[in-house]
């Protein structure tokens, strides 16, 4: 069996009104990996998780808006933004001083086109420093999954009790702990 000293990995996950960069991001949330066979929790102190106030004039993109639409937790992730948001240049300067703090070398996305290309967007909107993580340092959670085999991510863990889907912060550690299952079990 390989071992990976996973200390140094983290997942990021955004919830947004787009699908491409420039889109408005409603929340930025990262999470290290866990170290051992213990789940990170959404409860853990370490994780990083920050919702976005949004400008009075944004762009919205239809289809994305009609899928949000279908979302049970919409609203509630709406209001999030609006009691406890931030800016997105605060928010983009906090998850820098959490990667820089917590040493992560490398930065996991579930797919490689949609989240980190995003952030680096905001980031280089908002940020005069280059980003904390090298370009060739970000992983993506689907090449790995294909490599193993696997089409989903339950096919890796089940959803823990109380996951709420497209909860950025739910959803990075979700993907964390089954990418970290995955790097553990290779040959």
């Amino acid at each position: 069996m390989m071992m990976f000293d996973l200390s140094c990995h983290a997942m990021l996950d955004i919830e947004t009104l787009g699908r491409g960069p420039g889109c408005p991001i409603l929340q930025i949330s990262a999470c290290m990996f866990p170290s051992g066979d213990t789940l990170r929790s959404v409860d853990d102190s370490t994780n990083f998780n920050r919702y976005i106030l949004q400008e009075t004039t944004i762009v919205l993109e239809k289809s994305t808006l009609l899928w949000w639409a279908e979302q049970p937790d919409f609203a509630q992730l709406l209001q999030r933004t609006e009691e406890e948001g931030d800016t997105i240049g605060s928010s983009i300067n906090c998850l820098d001083y959490w990667l820089r703090l917590n040493n992560i070398t490398y930065l996991w996305s579930h797919g490689a086109t949609f989240d980190i290309p995003i952030v680096l967007h905001a980031w280089k909107e908002q940020m005069t420093d280059e980003f904390p993580v090298s370009y060739w340092n970000f992983r993506d959670t689907r090449t790995l999954m294909s490599v193993c085999g696997c089409n989903k991510l339950t096919e890796i863990l089940p959803f823990t009790e109380g996951h709420k889907p497209h909860d950025a912060l739910h959803d990075a550690c979700y993907q964390a702990n089954c990418m970290a299952k995955l790097l553990r079990e290779l040959p």
